[in-house]
């Protein structure tokens, strides 16, 4: 009986290193590719490519539910051609708004920014079609984010090669409780912290250098996070199994 529950830890084991590894080869191609792309982009000339990009959304509704609808985004819904005492002094704010004529507005919808629109009417409904200010994407800044993605690449990469060593020692253990064991998974989740920290400050760091508004949001990676809790409460698990097992050997 102990002989077979050894001969699947060992069998878990050698079948995670082999997964592993496989992963462990696929992340560091991953980098190399993505370090000769930034070298790559580096030494071109600032001029040499230039990739401008701008939204555009476009709003129908009925014409009784214009006033509504500007009245519910006075706080991100702004125009400088027209000089008003204020929204709730404005009566029927539909009727104030030019149509058929670009003005400049702070509108905010889903995240994206537009700064200009233009209002039409067809019959009973209102469109109002609204766009971005046009933001152009430079090789230094893509530079910047290929290289905090090598980095977070690094990062994993150092994890999976502790989680290795992990898997490396189920495959040739005679029971999973010993200290060599706590050791390394102790080890593999120490090893995601740098892993969280920096997928964190990338993402955050891709948004504000490859997004039109530039702006700075901390966006924690949720699955690394259960990762990482996941893998301490095993080392408790094993840690008290450890003590058990030296209990009962010391006993025998």
């Amino acid at each position: 009986m102990q002989n077979e529950i050894k001969k699947k830890i060992n069998l878990f084991g050698k079948t995670g290193k082999i997964i592993v590894t496989v992963l462990l080869v696929i992340v560091l191609v991953g980098g190399a590719a993505a370090g000769v792309c930034a070298v790559f982009l580096a030494n071109l000339p600032d001029d040499a490519v230039s990739v401008s990009v701008s939204g555009k959304a476009k709003i129908h509704m009925e014409e009784s539910l214009m006033g509504i609808l500007v009245r519910s985004m006075v706080d991100s819904f702004a125009y400088e051609d027209i000089s008003q005492p204020g929204l709730s002094d404005m009566g029927d704010i539909a009727d104030v708004l030019p149509e058929d004529t670009e003005i400049k507005i702070n509108l905010s919808i889903q995240g994206a920014d537009y700064t200009s629109a233009t209002i039409h009417s067809d019959g009973e409904t209102k469109y109002i079609e609204a766009g971005t200010d046009e933001f152009t994407y430079e090789i230094d800044n893509i530079v910047k984010v290929i290289i905090g993605g090598i980095v977070y690449i690094a990062a994993a990469a150092f994890s999976l090669f502790v989680l290795r060593r992990l898997f490396k020692e189920f495959e040739k253990c005679d029971t999973p409780f010993t200290d060599a064991v706590v050791r390394k998974l102790y080890a593999f989740a120490f090893s995601l912290i740098p892993v969280i920290i920096i997928a964190t400050v990338a993402e955050s760091m891709a948004e504000a250098l490859l997004t039109p508004s530039g702006g700075i949001s901390f966006h924690l990676n949720c699955g690394l996070v259960i990762a990482f809790v996941v893998t301490i409460c095993l080392c408790t698990v094993f840690k008290y199994g450890t003590g058990l097992q030296q209990e009962s050997d010391e006993t025998l």
